[in-house]
């Protein structure tokens, strides 16, 4: 017999098994996908020579697989347990970590007001901001790059913060 002639003639087997052995029959679809998976991955380790049927190998270990099915299975509960008087649920206790659609506008907004004011610098203003936000460089080497004082690089840049600032509290 070929596996699936056997799996189509098990039903009524599994079925027996899980009336008689299944601790809860309260998931019946998930008892009979089981067993029928646990047949499955038992067929290939079927051995006639040791003088038994097929049918009653299967029944003999569908027997203990139900006995056995809810037993070691992990305690499980619901986020949707209700977890005190008010009413209140698991799932009320994880915290949302993503931004609110509401807040990301107000970023890409300011993202956006920031891209237009830096459209209006100059040159030297733009190296600047690339040197010190986009490249990290520090203060001093920004200063040796650009070949000027660190006083003169604070100065320019805090001028240049607050020139982005106005231009951003206009738009």
């Amino acid at each position: 017999m070929n596996k699936e002639t056997i799996i189509l003639n098990a039903h009524p087997l599994v079925v027996n098994s899980i009336k008689k052995y299944a601790l809860s029959k309260g998931e019946w679809n998930d008892l009979y996908q089981e067993g029928m998976l646990h047949l499955l991955e038992l067929f290939p380790s079927f051995d006639e020579t040791k003088g038994v049927t097929v049918f009653a190998y299967f029944k003999n270990s569908l027997k203990y697989f139900y006995l056995n099915f809810e037993r070691y299975a992990k305690p499980h509960s619901s986020l949707n347990t209700i977890i005190d008087i008010d009413g209140n649920e698991w799932i009320d206790l994880i915290a949302d970590e993503s931004v609110a659609f509401d807040q990301q506008l107000v970023q890409d907004e300011q993202a956006n007001s920031l891209r237009r004011a830096m459209n209006g610098l100059e040159e030297e203003e733009k190296q600047l901001l690339n040197l010190i936000y986009y490249k990290g460089m520090t203060l001093d080497e920004t200063a040796n790059s650009l070949k000027l004082s660190i006083s003169a690089v604070f100065r320019r840049k805090e001028k240049l913060i607050k020139k982005l600032r106005n231009i951003c509290e206009k738009n």
